[in-house]
């Protein structure tokens, strides 16, 4: 092939698949438990696992979690690189509601992150 001819091939191609901007969504995502008891409740144990962490192609732009009865929460993060947010709740009640308010950004994943997939 001469040089003009793998020009022209390259500007075919070119023509055919631009290159195109990796697409960024911004997504809210909200997710709510709501827990009813048949009789009143006096002590309750609890741990949720409900909300994202950074990963290849997703970033956390901000988490929210809302408890009701509210006493406290612990946060940890498990053997599996998963947020843990654990509490009690020491009073009489029967309704148990858990909101997790997370905004997050996805894109397509870089060479850079160890595991990505990139096309």
């Amino acid at each position: 092939m001469t040089q003009s001819q793998e020009q022209h091939w390259q500007t075919q191609q070119q023509q055919q698949y631009p290159l195109q901007m990796p697409e960024i969504w911004r997504l809210l995502i909200v997710h709510r438990t709501v827990l009813s008891y048949p009789d009143t409740v006096t002590t309750s144990y609890n741990e949720v696992r409900m909300q994202p962490s950074d990963e290849p192609g997703q970033a956390v732009l901000s988490a929210r979690l809302e408890i009701d009865p509210f006493e406290g929460v612990l946060s940890y993060i498990d053997y599996f690189g998963t947020r843990v947010s654990a509490f009690d709740i020491h009073r009489p009640h029967r309704h148990l509601a858990v909101t997790a308010t997370t905004t997050v950004e996805t894109f397509p994943p870089t060479e850079s992150w160890p595991g990505a997939i990139c096309p």
